[in-house]
C-alpha cells in the first residue's frame, strides 16, 4: 500500500520542548494512508470485542459519530462478511494472541483504502510498540483511543465557551506547557497546586494533572469540582493522567470530568476544547459587526 508522511509541528513544543516529556515528539513522521476517513463519508468496521469495558467508549463514539457502523466478531467475520465503503477499520484486540498474518493480508486486499487503528486491550498494553506482521495500521492502547478515533471522526465543535482555564498541578514546571498550550488556545491560564486555589475565580475549565489529581471515587471527583469557582453551571473538566484503569476513568467520568488523556498524551484535544470555544467568539463577534 501506498503510505505518505504526515509532519505534525506544534508551536506549544518549540517553546518547552524540555517538557516534552508530557505529550507526544515536538515532531513526528507519522505514516498515514493515502486515502483515510477525512476525505469523505464512509463505514467503520469494528473488529472485535466490542462490550468489555476497556472498549465499551471507543465503540459507543464510534457507533454515535460515523454515518454507518459495521461490526465482525472476528477477522474471520470480517474477510467472509465484507462491509462495503470502509474507511476507518478499528481492531479491538483483548489478547496478547495476534491473528494470522495471512488474515491480514486478507483484510489489508479487501479494504486497501481503509484507515486502520489497532486498539489493545487490558490484558495487550505491553505489546502496543510490538510490531504486528501483516498489520499497516498504527497501535494503540485501549486508554488512548479518544485521542486517536477523534481525530478521524470528531469533526463537531465544542459549544462550549471557555476563556480561562485553571491548571492543576504539583509543581509549575508540570504546569508550564499547558500553560502556553491554552495561551495559544486563546484563553486566559493560571496554576494552582492547592485543591481549594485562593482568589481564583469564574474559571470556565479545570485540567488536573495526575501530580496532584490521582484515581479517586465519583463522589471525591465531585468534591474536587465543588471546590473550583466556575463562571457557569458546568465546569468543563480534563485529567491528565498515566496508565489509567477502566474502573479509574468510570469514575472521573462519573463525577463529572469531560476528557481522560493518558500520557504521553496528544495536545489536539486540549486545543479543541479551547479553540472551538475561541473561533466560536470570533465568528460571533464578526457577525455582530457585520449587522452593526
Amino acid at each position: 500500500m501506498k503510505l505518505e508522511t504526515t509532519t505534525r509541528e506544534t508551536t506549544a513544543f518549540k517553546k518547552h520542548a524540555r517538557n516534552n516529556r508530557i505529550f507526544t515528539h515536538v515532531k513526528e513522521d507519522i505514516p498515514v494512508q493515502s486515502q483515510n476517513i477525512q476525505s469523505g463519508p464512509g463505514t467503520v468496521l469494528w473488529i472485535g470485542e466490542r462490550q468489555a469495558i476497556d472498549f465499551q467508549a471507543a465503540y459507543q463514539f464510534c457507533e454515535n459519530r460515523s454515518s454507518q457502523l459495521a461490526w465482525r466478531a472476528d477477522m474471520p467475520s470480517a474477510i467472509e462478511r465484507p462491509a462495503q465503503n470502509v474507511s476507518l477499520t478499528v481492531f479491538a484486540q483483548h489478547t496478547r494472541q495476534p491473528p494470522a498474518t495471512e488474515l491480514l493480508e486478507q483484510l489489508l486486499a479487501i479494504y486497501p483504502d481503509s484507515t486502520r487503528v489497532n486498539l489493545l486491550g487490558v490484558l495487550c498494553e505491553a505489546i502496543t510498540r510490538t510490531p504486528m506482521i501483516g498489520f499497516d495500521g498504527s497501535r494503540h492502547p485501549w486508554h488512548r483511543w479518544n485521542q486517536v478515533l477523534t481525530d478521524l471522526l470528531d469533526k463537531s465543535n465544542d459549544p462550549s465557551d471557555i476563556r480561562s482555564v485553571l491548571i492543576m498541578s504539583a509543581d509549575v514546571s508540570a504546569a508550564q506547557t499547558l500553560l502556553d498550550l491554552a495561551d495559544e488556545g486563546g484563553a486566559t491560564a493560571v496554576w494552582s497546586r492547592t485543591m481549594d486555589p485562593p482568589g481564583i475565580r469564574n474559571v470556565d475549565a479545570v485540567w488536573w494533572d495526575d501530580s496532584i489529581a490521582g484515581p479517586a471515587t465519583a463522589q471525591r471527583w465531585a468534591d474536587r469540582a465543588a471546590k473550583v469557582s466556575s463562571a457557569k453551571g458546568h465546569l468543563k473538566q480534563a485529567w491528565l493522567v498515566n496508565s489509567p484503569r477502566p474502573r479509574d476513568l468510570k469514575h472521573a467520568q462519573q463525577g463529572g470530568v469531560d476528557m481522560v488523556l493518558s500520557k504521553p498524551h496528544r495536545i489536539e484535544p486540549l486545543l479543541r476544547m479551547i479553540e472551538a470555544s475561541a473561533a466560536t467568539r470570533f465568528r460571533s463577534t464578526e457577525t455582530k459587526v457585520r449587522v452593526a
